[in-house]
């Protein structure tokens, strides 16, 4: 009830709107809520007894590739060849090149038993060179860089090239066609010849005029990819077949 007031007296006013009741006071008949100390309380019991998960990190080892492995040495002669091969051969092949322009033989597999350290007998070693070595000493080099590259076939497969003819020059014709005549018998009288893996393509002396570029020392575009088709040919029978030699007219066939 309200306080009647005299004439002349002054009523004290009390705010009776009070302070806000906190949350902690507030009792809540309904049995599934929970009374909340703070704004955070939640977040605390949460974080009270945090389970991480981890996975095992598991070691990805990688095993080695299944590709054949095609290697090229060449003097500037094989200048593109790699690529036209690797379309060859597919995707089942690897193929890679070591060009070396203006180069004896000796130079171009200087250091072939390196490069070969991982081959077997599924990957192949093709070599290309000799162009360069036609002058007076020619016969001592391509010796040199075939002592380099026979003792190879013994772990891989061996494609050696004969040296391409030189139209720039008529007068060398005797001295390349004496160094393949040279080529040919050191490789058919190797002492190991009943367990090496080579094959000699032949093939590359019936390239003629029109393959070759205007100065007539290089091969042409059109004539490498000739030469690619006649070495993935070679590739494939060395993988499947052993101990076979390309005589000069250009039927393969086993050494004895």
């Amino acid at each position: 009830m309200k306080q009647k007031l005299k004439e002349g007296e002054w009523s004290k006013v009390v705010n009776r709107r009070g302070k806000p009741r906190s949350w902690s006071d507030v009792v809540f008949t309904n049995n599934s809520l929970q009374e909340t100390r703070n704004r955070f309380s939640a977040l605390q019991e949460v974080s009270e007894t945090p389970q991480v998960v981890r996975k095992p990190v598991e070691k990805v080892v990688k095993g080695k590739s299944k590709k054949k492995k095609v290697l090229l040495l060449s003097c500037s002669q094989g200048h593109l060849c790699s690529n036209l091969l690797q379309e060859n051969l597919g995707d089942n092949f690897e193929v890679s090149s070591i060009v070396k322009p203006n180069v004896r033989l000796k130079d171009v597999v200087c250091d072939a038993e390196k490069l070969v350290e991982g081959f077997g007998e599924s990957d192949c070693l093709i070599v290309l060179g000799g162009s360069n070595d036609m002058d007076g000493k020619y016969k001592e080099t391509i010796l040199q860089g075939l002592s380099k590259v026979l003792p190879l076939a013994k772990k891989t497969n061996i494609i050696f090239n004969p040296v391409p003819t030189r139209f720039d020059r008529f007068d060398l014709k005797d001295p390349v066609s004496n160094a393949n005549q040279i080529i040919s018998s050191q490789v058919t009288r190797y002492p190991d010849r009943k367990t090496w893996k080579i094959r000699i393509n032949t093939g590359i002396e019936r390239l003629n005029r029109d393959c070759y570029t205007r100065h007539g020392l290089h091969l042409n575009r059109r004539s490498k990819t000739e030469l690619c088709s006649m070495w993935s040919k070679l590739v494939i029978d060395c993988v499947c077949n052993s101990n076979i030699f390309l005589d000069q007219t250009g039927e393969s066939r086993k050494v004895k």
